[in-house]
């Protein structure tokens, strides 16, 4: 039962457009042949904050309210710059066949997404990572952990499967910069909903 337990609520967290699924969508439909690299490396990270929230450090970090408030600023932030980013190169002139030779640039692009994402610290280590360290027994606290490992594995493959096989759609620069503007839409609107749950909270219980 910890496992299932797990996988859903790894599952709830990741299966949303945040910055790492939008940079995976975009290699796939690139045919970039480093995307599955570029998902085990999501799949690394997770597996790593998940194993540091499992074992306590997400308990702390939801028992503070300050780190919660500036977690979710930052969060925001990170977001609507991501998505205000997507939405400038969708304007130059520059083909998706340029940008998936360059293999190192992007490998370092997907660490900073994992680790600099306060979206991604918070999912894992302080919600999955914390609902797990809940477990008084050793062996159900582990079943947990690998619930949650597996739906981010299981997650990450398929969206690097199924971004592959939409690739023959995404064919010509035009189409592919509606992609890009469509991805930086969409992250500013998750960034200014975060903001505006922050400030109904906000309103109800203040931080300061």
């Amino acid at each position: 039962m910890p496992f299932f337990i797990g996988l859903s609520m790894s599952a709830g967290m990741i299966i949303a457009l945040g910055p790492q699924n939008a940079f995976l969508i975009k290699n796939g439909l690139q045919k970039n042949s480093k995307t599955l690299n570029i998902a085990a490396i999501f799949i690394l990270i997770d597996i790593i904050l998940i194993s540091i929230g499992a074992i306590g450090v997400g308990s702390i970090i939801s028992q503070s309210p300050f780190l919660r408030f500036f977690m979710t600023i930052f969060a925001a932030g990170f977001f609507i710059f991501y998505g205000y980013s997507s939405i400038i190169k969708s304007r130059a002139n520059k083909s998706k066949s340029v940008e998936k030779k360059n293999a190192y640039p992007q490998y370092l692009t997907a660490i900073f997404l994992s680790v600099a994402n306060p979206a991604v610290i918070f999912d894992t280590i302080v919600i999955v990572g914390g609902l797990a360290s809940r477990y008084t027994l050793l062996e159900d606290r582990v079943i947990f952990t690998f619930g949650a490992i597996a739906a981010s594995i299981m997650w990450f493959i398929s969206l690097t499967a199924v971004s592959f096989w939409a690739s023959r759609y995404v064919d010509n620069d035009k189409t592919w910069k509606y992609v890009e503007r469509v991805i930086g839409v969409f992250m500013i609107i998750v960034g200014s909903l975060v903001l505006l749950d922050l400030y109904r909270a906000e309103m109800l219980n203040p931080t300061f």
